[in-house]
């Protein structure tokens, strides 16, 4: 294409002007192109049902060397001038004025780039047109290549912004993506368009993919189009059916990681030094190694488990404020509320800060018994003389117990840093959702009222089910099968969103193995005091991720009993002279450690049979505190019907 000077009027041929004024019309009225008409145009062969080399839909996909080479053609074609801009606003009503033009939003950021429109205008077209019209993805590989993934975007949005989205939420392991403006032709698409949406290209590439990507974009939500949110309708109930994961992109760089982490090792280093130099030698004798990280790490837990929960309330009401009250135009407000998300998630991570100088000056105290004037035989000498025996509870540590209470320290830290990481990951889903904001289905707008009745039909019944599961997918960031049977199940959304967490794998797989690793260790055995809980929590991290998020209270479960069996095997009852002197905590504590492991059978058929979701719904219905702090606006309303080992929903079919 010739250069063109943005700043002079651009004439362009015929044939282009009609199909430039065609998807002006559809973007002045909010349009997709997929309804624009084409009825002069004809589908090449390889688009015909009828034809003997026909390509289905479900073969209209493109892989990640396509998109490098899309990325590296439209860069080119941007530097070049050669993607203009689209049309004026007010030359979208009535005739269409000869040529004038204007750039889109973000058109000259190169982080954003020109709209969807301009690129499909002036280079996918002439590009396919070159190549008789067949798609752009089929120039590529003309016998097709099978969709696992299917990306829901919004024309409006610009290029490179929805490039660098794509590839950083490229799920592993699918080998094809199909995007709209490069699977469907761009010449005739409209004879594709039956009534019957199931028969469109849209729902057979969505119903053959594994995945759905969600990508937002800074200039409009795509959920305030009925076509988009009716895709993440049928994503959505192909989780149920299909195992489909529903993904939205999050972006962070390493040096915004790096920030954010840095402060986290300084708070824990200075609490380590405070614990060590300046407070152990006033409270020491109060407690045994590891009591004081056991201390510090229920304190932080159960407090971090509030902080977060109200921080999650705050985020997810900032991030997905109404469009009454952040009006697309009006920036001053738009910045206010993104200012606000700002506050609250630094808050969340400033309170990640505090728990690693807490956990940290637990450390330092534990540390001084091992470096300070307390020695182990006067530990050792403490005798119990009340009923329960808790004087002596926790002050007592046998050698090599500084080998397993390092590795308890620097579970605890991982898992700071870990919570840090999730706290980052959900800023930028909350940014995200504040991006897609959407009230209903039923509020949703269609280009053409034909296809808005059919989706209408589609959706009749489901209409509630499906406002609560987008506004679900877009508030947690994520959606797939185990995601929903959790949150059925009772799990608060933001939990079952965080999938599966290693550090407390790693944490409660050190706890149950403390004494295995302590006894070990004092023995000189270091290389298996070390291999042991390595290998083990290796072995069941893998085991988790194999298995799936279903896992998720499992973990909760096993980290929950390793904590309580590693609290109460510091009573004397098991931690007792003999059993210090000859080393032999890992058989004194044996019985108690099976009995905390059947601790967690009731724990989890609590829960994976149904009646936490039960308890839930009668709380919600007579505990008004509980049904304040059970309200994820996700709904645990259908839930009367879980029977045991199965899950039975009797209300309306969930989408």
């Amino acid at each position: 294409m010739a250069e063109a000077n943005p700043n002079s009027t651009r004439v362009l041929p015929t044939s282009v002007a009609t199909d430039f004024w065609n998807v002006g019309k559809c973007c002045a009225r909010k349009e997709s192109p997929r309804q624009s008409p084409r009825a002069a145009e004809t589908l090449h062969h390889l688009h015909v049902k009828t034809s003997s080399t026909f390509v289905p839909p479900s073969k209209w996909g493109i892989n990640r060397s396509d998109l490098k080479f899309f990325e590296k053609e439209v860069k080119s074609c941007y530097k070049n001038e050669q993607i203009s801009a689209e049309p004026e606003q007010s030359e979208m009503i009535g005739p269409r004025p000869a040529g004038k033009r204007q750039r889109s939003t973000g058109y000259d950021n190169p982080m954003i780039g020109p709209s969807m429109y301009e690129v499909v205008t002036d280079y996918v077209k002439p590009y396919t047109k070159a190549k008789e019209g067949m798609s752009w993805a089929l120039t590529r590989r003309p016998e097709g290549l099978l969709v696992d993934c299917f990306a829901t975007h919004a024309w409006i949005e610009g290029v490179f912004e929805f490039i660098t989205k794509i590839g950083q939420v490229w799920p592993h392991g699918t080998n094809s993506l199909y995007i709209c403006f490069l699977g469907n032709p761009q010449f005739g698409v409209a004879q594709l368009l039956t009534d019957n949406i199931k028969d469109s290209p849209f729902y057979l590439a969505l119903t053959v993919s594994k995945h759905m990507i969600v990508i937002p974009n800074s200039n409009s939500s795509i959920y305030t189009r009925k076509w988009c949110v009716y895709e993440a309708h049928l994503a959505l109930e192909l989780t149920e059916t299909h195992d489909m994961k529903i993904t939205l992109p999050w972006l962070m760089s390493k040096r915004t990681l790096a920030i954010e982490v840095a402060p986290a090792i300084l708070f824990g280093v200075a609490g380590f030094f405070i614990g060590l130099k300046l407070i152990s030698k006033h409270v020491q004798s109060l407690c045994g190694p590891v009591m004081w990280l056991l201390i510090a790490f229920v304190l932080c837990y159960g407090v971090g488990r509030v902080v977060h929960r109200l921080g999650h309330v705050s985020l997810r009401s900032d991030g997905h404020a109404s469009a009454d009250c952040v009006p697309a135009n009006d920036k001053d407000k738009r910045r206010i509320r993104f200012n606000r998300l700002f506050m609250v998630t630094q808050a969340l991570i400033f309170y990640e800060y505090i728990e690693s100088f807490v956990i940290c000056l637990g450390a330092g105290l534990s540390w001084a018994h091992f470096v300070g004037p307390v020695t182990q035989t006067s530990h050792v000498k403490v005798r119990a003389h009340a009923l329960l025996r808790f004087d002596a509870h926790g002050k007592q540590w046998q050698d090599g117990e500084e080998v397993s209470c390092c590795m308890v320290l620097w579970a605890c830290l991982v898992m700071c840093l870990y919570k840090i990481l999730l706290t980052l990951i959900k800023k930028i889903a909350t940014k995200n959702g504040g991006q897609l904001h959407f009230e209903s289905v039923a509020k949703a707008e269609c280009s053409s009222q034909k296809d808005s009745d059919t989706i209408d039909s589609a959706i009749e019944g489901k209409i509630e089910n499906i406002d609560r599961d987008v506004l679900t997918l877009i508030n947690i960031g994520r959606f797939d099968r185990s995601i929903r049977r959790n949150i059925l199940l009772g799990m608060k959304a933001e939990v079952a969103a965080d999938g599966i967490n290693p550090a407390k794998i790693i944490f409660a797989t050190i706890a149950w193995q403390f004494w295995w690793v302590t006894d070990l260790a004092g023995r000189d055995q270091l290389s298996l005091a070390f291999c042991i809980p390595i290998l083990s929590s290796i072995a069941l991290c893998g085991a988790a991720f194999r298995i799936g998020d279903m896992v998720v209270f499992s973990i909760d479960a096993f980290l929950t009993c390793g904590t309580f069996f590693l609290l109460l095997s510091n009573h004397s009852q098991w931690f007792n002279h003999e059993a210090v002197v000859h080393l032999s905590m890992s058989h004194s504590s044996l019985l108690l450690q099976f009995v905390c492991a059947l601790g967690m059978i009731p724990l989890n058929a609590f829960h994976y049979y149904g009646y936490r979701a039960r308890w839930i719904q009668w709380s919600r219905q007579h505990l008004w505190l509980m049904s304040i702090a059970t309200d994820d606006h996700v709904g645990h309303e259908d839930v009367e019907g879980y029977k045991p080992m199965k899950l039975q929903v009797t209300s309306e079919p969930q989408p």
